[in-house]
């Protein structure tokens, strides 16, 4: 097994860094149009609050807030709160759950599964089962709206 200095490791790590800090961007806004869909369905849903926790904790887990509540809050939470407070529906929702349903899917499970192989079984969200189903109904619903996409996101591994 070969050894590397930490300068080398790092420099290794680097693009696969970047390749997750922005799968998790994807997941983030996908998960801020999931809880749009919420918000125009059922305004008073609790799920709307626990999505934007997950947001919080993505965020700070893969370091995209930068280790500040400002960066946090203008890049994401902002973002997040628009969206749930105009609601999403329609044209808009199906365009947006095209453009961010794969990488949600995905995000949530590889957040889900850091947190397990972190902090045990008992760290796995409940919210991140549902939100994972509920985007993959939101995936099957696009597909009966026009089964002639072939570019609907998926889970590749």
């Amino acid at each position: 097994m070969p050894w590397y200095t930490a300068d080398e490791l790092h420099k290794m790590m680097d693009p696969k860094m970047e390749q997750d800090k922005l799968l998790m961007e994807r997941c983030i806004a996908g998960i801020s149009v999931y809880a749009a869909q919420w918000a125009y369905q059922n305004p008073a849903s609790p799920i709307i609050s626990e999505m934007r926790d997950l947001v919080v904790s993505i965020a700070s887990y893969w370091g995209l807030d930068e280790g500040s509540d400002d960066v946090l809050r203008n890049k994401y939470l902002d973002q997040f709160d628009m969206l749930v407070e105009n609601g999403c529906s329609g044209i808009e929702l199906i365009l947006a759950i095209n453009q961010n349903c794969g990488a949600a899917i995905l995000g949530l499970y590889r957040f889900g599964t850091e947190m397990v192989s972190c902090q045990g079984i008992e760290a796995k969200s409940p919210i991140l089962d549902h939100a994972v189903e509920h985007l993959e109904n939101s995936v099957r619903m696009l597909e009966k709206l026009d089964p002639r996409q072939e570019d609907l996101p998926g889970i590749e591994m």
